[in-house]
């Protein structure tokens, strides 16, 4: 690795749901103005930058992932007046916005998918993925890949929903469209991008290679060098589920394609590897999850850099799914926090994880609003009846997007400060009234206040330790598969991690601990025993 770090090397970055933010407007949905108003509170939190969910005009068929115009504001969110008054009250805090760039595919309603359907010979038809006749491609929604266009008597591909066209990255004038995009964005002075879907923009259909097609390096170069390399320091971090080695492939310095790439294999654990995915959820493997996070912390040391995240707009609550949101639900998420926070890497919050927020709980299949969720029940349950309402039902309270998708837990008063009492787009948590800001900033032990301590320590005196020290894992030490214990290593020197990743009580070497300084633990006191959840970090 160079030696001088990027600016997000060091940074850990806040993803904000723009609709479930905060709304400023009292119109039910979270905006930018919203966002404005609560950047004291992310500076003080110790938020280095700002990933914003999409924010660009688009029809919200997916919530923003449907773009239909890269160069406006959606107005549920506000105005492009807005948005540069964000980047100057953001600048003023040192925090860097971060905007998500959606290019494997445009909302229908864009204006290059119009003209791509109005006339077979214009340039804009190649710009997606037609086909004569469909073969028997799945959309990741469920059912068919293919949707019909009568006016061209053609079917046009969609790995996603059918609102949603995949683009053609094998023309070379789509791509300069892209790298375009992103320099608009970059001129106005962003940190740069997440690249939602960016796996898929290479493909070879007639083969069957839907990720990581022949093709894709090529244009990742490409694109760094017509748009990120022509800016100072700028953040490129691309969703794909890879393995190590193609990991290394997108992001070694020296390929100058992306700076990071999301790995889902830690915070996905708890999906069916079976059937259904994330629909018909397993309990996560504590010794699976440790190999995991060992793998990855070892594999990219000194060849790239790790991005470590729990939670996303896309995923349940780490809290719900890895730890214990009842009993325990103080407990197992300053564990979780204090795991995330202590692993190399750059690191990435989602908007309530700091609050510990978890599963809202929705029952009623009316209550969802995620095109993911209603269209997967109909071709699973209503379609081909794969799986009973009770069964599905299951999965979604569990890993339906929507349950880390509900307004943001400010204060007590209605709508917990979200807004001023209009309906929100999507219901409140029912856990809001006890877990939101207000009580939590008051409170010295809340999960709030700790997530700031664990903050502070990371950049602190130690800061060495927790972003770039080689990784040990002490397995000899680990008497049960819910302990989990590691080293941070720089030169002779160390700080110790210990876990507790269950909520049974563990016997444990105290010996670890003993005469040694504690750096942060989320109970009050050591014991001779880790209890439930228990976290103890230790300067060696």
């Amino acid at each position: 690795m160079v030696n001088k770090r990027k600016w997000w090397q060091e940074a850990v970055l806040y993803q904000i749901y723009p609709r479930s933010f905060k709304d400023s407007n009292n119109d039910g949905n979270g905006d930018i103005n919203g966002i404005i108003e609560k950047l004291d509170y992310l500076k003080d939190l110790g938020v280095d930058g700002i990933w914003l969910s999409p924010i660009y005009a688009s029809p919200m068929e997916d919530n923003g992932y449907d773009v239909s115009n890269y160069f406006e504001i959606n107005p549920l969110f506000g105005t492009m007046e807005d948005f540069d008054n964000l980047l100057v009250e953001a600048k003023k805090r040192n925090i860097k916005i971060v905007m998500d760039l959606v290019c494997n595919h445009t909302s229908i309603e864009h204006e290059w998918f119009k003209k791509a359907i109005s006339d077979k010979n214009s340039k804009y038809h190649d710009f997606y993925i037609f086909k004569d006749q469909p073969d028997d491609k799945k959309s990741s929604f469920g059912g068919s890949a293919w949707c019909y266009v009568p006016e061209l008597n053609q079917y046009y591909y969609h790995y996603f929903d059918k609102s949603q066209a995949d683009l053609n990255w094998a023309n070379p004038e789509l791509r300069k469209e892209v790298a375009n995009i992103c320099k608009f964005w970059l001129d106005k002075g962003c940190g740069g991008f997440r690249l939602d879907a960016i796996e898929l923009i290479s493909k070879d259909l007639e083969k069957n290679i839907i990720a990581n097609g022949p093709h894709i390096h090529k244009y990742l170069h490409e694109l760094n060098q017509n748009a990120f390399a022509l800016y100072d320091d700028v953040l490129s971090v691309g969703e794909g589920w890879p393995t190590i080695d193609i990991c290394l492939d997108y992001t070694r310095p020296e390929r100058k394609e992306l700076s990071l790439i999301f790995e889902f294999e830690t915070a996905t654990l708890d999906w069916n590897p079976k059937e259904f995915g994330k629909y018909k959820p397993i309990p996560v493997d504590h010794s699976k999850l440790k190999d995991v996070i060992k793998n990855w912390q070892q594999g990219l040391k000194d060849k790239s850099w790790n991005v470590v995240f729990l939670e996303n707009h896309d995923l349940g609550r780490s809290v719900t799914r890895y730890g214990n949101d009842n009993k325990y639900l103080s407990e197992s998420a300053k564990m979780l926090g204090t795991l995330l926070l202590s692993l190399n890497g750059t690191i990435f919050l989602y908007q309530g994880e700091e609050l510990g927020m978890p599963n809202p709980y929705f029952y009623d299949l009316d209550i969802y609003d995620d095109v993911d969720s209603k269209t997967m029940y109909q071709d699973v349950v209503v379609k081909n009846k794969l799986m009973s309402h009770d069964e599905f039902m299951n999965g979604l309270i569990k890993n339906s997007r929507d349950n880390a998708r509900t307004p943001m837990h400010w204060d007590n008063s209605i709508n917990n400060g979200f807004n001023e009492g209009h309906m929100p787009w999507l219901h409140m948590n029912e856990h809001a009234k006890d877990i939101n800001v207000e009580n939590q900033q008051n409170d010295d032990n809340s999960v709030l206040n700790y997530y700031k301590k664990l903050i502070t320590l990371r950049k602190g005196n130690y800061k060495e330790y927790f972003i770039n020290a080689e990784f040990e894992r002490i397995e000899e030490k680990e008497t049960n598969e819910d302990m989990f214990i590691f080293k941070k290593v720089i030169n002779n020197s160390a700080i110790l991690v210990i876990l507790n990743l269950g909520e049974n009580e563990l016997e444990f070497d105290n010996s670890l601990i003993n005469n040694k300084e504690i750096l942060i633990s989320n109970y009050k006191n050591t014991s001779a025993k880790l209890r439930a959840y228990e976290v103890i970090i230790v300067k060696e």
